[in-house]
């Protein structure tokens, strides 16, 4: 199956995390059921970590890296996001499966939201 980025969020829709939950609906199924899939960035000219995180990041609690590396070939990409990528896959297997790693991540990201005054 192939898979468009573009044709679910358009040209500047690879920035939000609600983005990249659409991505993550169309594709998980796919995955879940050990289909392969193309996914295509063609057209598309931000793509940013929290959109990552969503799209591809949760894909972790209910399938290995090596599960993803099997069935989901991603094309289009730059190399760097594509480096940006294999870190998002490894870091988000071992926070949904590591629990001591998850609350050390929970902890820094819940000071950080804490200190954080707005604008």
């Amino acid at each position: 199956m192939k898979l468009s980025v573009f044709d679910l969020v358009g040209e500047y829709g690879g920035v939000t995390f609600d983005d990249g939950q659409r991505v993550y609906e169309a594709l998980h199924p796919q995955l879940a059921a050990h289909e392969s899939v193309e996914l295509d960035f063609a057209g598309v000219k931000i793509v940013a970590a929290p959109f990552l995180n969503a799209a591809i990041g949760q894909l972790m609690r209910h399938l290995t890296p090596a599960d993803v590396a099997a069935h989901l070939q991603v094309v289009n990409l730059n190399p760097v996001t594509y480096a940006v990528l294999d870190r998002l896959i490894r870091d988000s297997y071992r926070y949904y499966h590591d629990p001591v790693y998850q609350a050390a991540v929970d902890s820094v990201m819940e000071k950080q939201a804490g200190d954080w005054d707005g604008f």
